[in-house]
């Protein structure tokens, strides 16, 4: 594996987040990000690669993105909304919340244009949700249950950009939708 710096790019964009308490322990936090990136000049590499390499690194080398290109994992936008609520019960059963969130990330480039026709991902939304008890009943111990993914969204995290050389691509998908529960004493 040779690393190398993609060269020149512009990157504008800007984020914004906030916190708002709505009612008494219910909570909405929002976050927000918008990207404009692209990659201006790129140096060739490939005679260094196949240097650290060898031959056949060299000949499979694929750059992460291309000259015009868009940087990659850097979406055009992406939001995150949560919504929780602290549940009013009696301080000796311990403290009870539980809330949902909402995540959106945009179309992102995962290798480079001239590498790959599956070289952009697409968006995805997930659905979370969760319940958490600390303190139970005054004691020292902690339960925290969880669902992620909750529509089962089939999304891909990453493409190896490897199409044009190898003539197949291979990718990463995200979790699938999970269920789970942590246990946690503290002494």
């Amino acid at each position: 594996v040779a690393i190398f710096n993609a060269g020149k790019s512009t990157i504008k964009g800007f984020e914004a987040e906030a916190f708002l308490q709505l009612y008494d322990g219910l909570t909405l936090a929002l976050s927000y990000s918008r990207l404009d990136t692209e990659l201006e000049e790129q140096e060739d590499t490939r005679a260094k690669v196949e240097e650290s390499a060898g031959t056949l690194g060299g000949a499979t080398a694929t750059p992460i993105a291309d000259e015009g290109d868009e940087l990659p994992f850097a979406p055009e936008s992406a939001w995150v909304a949560s919504l929780n609520y602290s549940l009013p019960t009696p301080l000796e059963w311990g403290v009870m919340e539980t809330g949902v969130t909402y995540v959106y990330t945009g179309e992102q480039r995962a290798a480079a244009s001239s590498t790959s026709p599956f070289a952009v991902l697409p968006a995805y939304e997930l659905f979370n949700a969760n319940f958490a008890w600390y303190g139970i009943m005054g004691s020292g111990f902690d339960l925290s249950l969880y669902a992620t993914n909750l529509k089962d969204e089939e999304y891909a995290t990453y493409v190896s950009g490897t199409f044009t050389v190898l003539g197949f691509e291979s990718r990463m998908s995200g979790l699938p939708k999970m269920f789970g529960a942590r246990l946690r004493y503290t002494f």
